[in-house]
């Protein structure tokens, strides 16, 4: 529902050393974290605004909360995970 928040899981309880996280909206890059990079948190906004304001990246599981969902929110989203470990 509009207005609405919801948090898509990643599945991790714990991101390891060298993993990177990084979430995609149909096919465009919107978060990523890179914990080689010292936990360095990333969020894009596309040009037309979409997600200001309302994309949280917990750095600790790579969960990701969307805040006051509008429709154009609706799509697909992909996780990716890197890691040395596999």
């Amino acid at each position: 529902m509009e207005g609405d928040s919801v948090t898509l899981n990643s599945g991790l309880t714990a991101i390891q050393s060298d993993d990177v996280i990084e979430w995609r909206f149909n096919g465009n890059r919107i978060a990523k974290i890179s914990s080689t990079e010292s936990n360095e948190i990333s969020v894009w906004i596309s040009p037309d605004g979409a997600f200001l304001n309302s994309l949280h990246l917990n750095n600790q599981t790579g969960d990701l909360k969307i805040t006051n969902i509008k429709t154009t929110n609706s799509g697909q989203y992909t996780l990716k995970i890197k890691s040395s470990n596999g």
